[in-house]
């Protein structure tokens, strides 16, 4: 079964989320807020890192003041990935 891009950007989200607050992706919710994932504002930014790393792209300071939970994450790197 072929998977959209959606699909596979939310699968690699939770995955990474997961690995850096040793939990398992099925635990990840769209609906979860990042603030509540990490524990303070270092690993906070080290998700943040994760995802420049993994997606190869920068999140702007102007972008990332308006992720607020995981879906967030998921919308911005779509957007960057089709180019908009």
């Amino acid at each position: 079964m072929k998977t959209n891009i959606k699909d596979e950007i939310e699968f690699r989200v939770r995955t990474l989320i997961a690995q850096s607050i040793d939990k398992a992706p099925h635990e990840i919710s769209m609906d979860m807020r990042i603030e509540d994932l990490s524990r303070d504002s270092i690993q906070l930014f080290e998700i943040i890192m994760l995802f420049e790393r993994e997606f190869a792209t920068k999140v702007m300071y102007e972008d990332l003041v308006q992720i607020e939970y995981v879906r967030d994450i998921v919308n911005y790197v779509e957007c960057v990935m089709r180019g908009k």
